[in-house]
């Protein structure tokens, strides 16, 4: 899961997005984004399909780039 976490934060960072805006639009705390980027966390679908929309990419996007 720590070439998921990466691949979310590379995403995020394209996307122009600081941590903590990208916690704003999943309605988490930064802390959170954090873990989810160092994968030191599970990741439950309907994150992962939260994340995939704020980051404008599916599901399958992210977890194929993920595994990269």
């Amino acid at each position: 899961m720590k070439n998921l976490g990466k691949r979310i934060k590379t995403l995020r960072q394209d996307a122009g997005l600081s941590q903590k805006e990208l916690a704003k639009k999943l309605g988490r705390d930064e802390r959170t984004v954090r873990r989810y980027e160092s994968g030191d966390t599970d990741y439950p679908y309907s994150i992962l399909k939260r994340i995939a929309e704020c980051l404008g990419v599916t599901i399958q996007e992210l977890m194929e780039r993920g595994e990269k």
